[in-house]
């Protein structure tokens, strides 16, 4: 159970967010550079995703403008040291998406990432499966 102090920190933090994401003039880089910092400050602790990729029916237009979404995700991600979870090679089959909302996950794609984030959290990851990068 988080403590309370843990609590008004995220509440703060969400209040710091919520700030800068209603300044539209920001790009997006700039934003999720900012939400990073300002998380990482607060030490709660952090596990960013990429966005998953593999949407049945996604045009190709739609999954190239992704990447450069998870380009900016893994490249700020990896300059700040924060773990990442590539959705993009977990979440590969049609069913690990919603048939109602295919960009939601479905009830076993769900599975999938909350298996892999309890793994991640626990220190269960196995070690094959990660990538280190070096910058």
């Amino acid at each position: 159970m988080p403590s309370s102090d843990m609590s008004v920190k995220s509440m703060a933090h969400l209040s710091n967010v919520h700030t800068l994401t209603q300044n539209l003039s920001l790009c997006p880089r700039t934003v999720y550079v900012e939400i990073l910092k300002m998380t990482l400050v607060s030490k709660i602790p952090l596990l960013c995703c990429t966005i998953y990729d593999q949407v049945p029916g996604l045009a190709q237009e739609l999954r190239a403008a992704l990447s450069l979404f998870n380009d900016v995700i893994l490249r700020e991600c990896s300059r700040l040291g924060v773990p990442v979870l590539d959705l993009r090679g977990l979440c590969t089959e049609a069913s690990d998406y919603s048939v109602k909302s295919p960009i939601e996950p479905s009830s076993s794609g769900g599975q999938k990432i909350a298996e892999r984030i309890v793994a991640i959290v626990l220190g269960k990851a196995s070690e094959s499966r990660q990538c280190k990068i070096y910058l």
